[in-house]
């Protein structure tokens, strides 16, 4: 909730989320608050974050 709620309005965010479901839905979320470059990713072990022990899929 923090990043969309940011009052600095920061336009170069990365984002993690804890399903890859919310990948897309979120990134789609920031670009029309006019973020210009936002990474929102989840890694495949679960973590809302990028991981050390598993891939990382982002967009």
């Amino acid at each position: 909730m923090g990043p969309l709620t940011n009052p600095a309005a920061a336009r170069w965010q990365l984002v993690g989320v804890y399903e890859q479901r919310w990948l897309r839905p979120l990134a789609e979320v920031f670009g029309n608050l006019g973020s210009i470059h936002t990474l929102v990713v989840s890694s495949s072990d679960g973590l809302d974050e990028i991981s050390i022990a598993d891939s990382t899929p982002g967009v």
